[in-house]
């Protein structure tokens, strides 16, 4: 893809707020990032694999731990 298109669509992407002061505009910002990741994947700017590099949390390198679901802890959240 064209570096200088991917540029430009690139500075238009939703700014994350350096606070959130209600949970509409968390949904607010949630919507506009998944529209302009689609925008980005239609105009073929970006791989998915891409995509979900950006995205993610943590590195795809990093192993995936699960957590202990019956913990005490988790069986108190359920309501047991």
């Amino acid at each position: 893809p064209d570096q200088s298109l991917r540029a430009l669509v690139l500075a238009k992407a939703p700014r994350m707020p350096g606070r959130f002061k209600t949970p509409a505009q968390v949904a607010r910002f949630k919507r506009a990032q998944r529209e302009f990741d689609q925008v980005l994947l239609d105009l073929g700017l970006v791989s998915p694999a891409a995509l979900q590099r950006r995205n993610s949390v943590a590195p795809a390198s990093r192993p995936v731990l699960m957590i202990d679901f019956h913990s005490v802890d988790a069986s108190a959240a359920v309501g047991r």
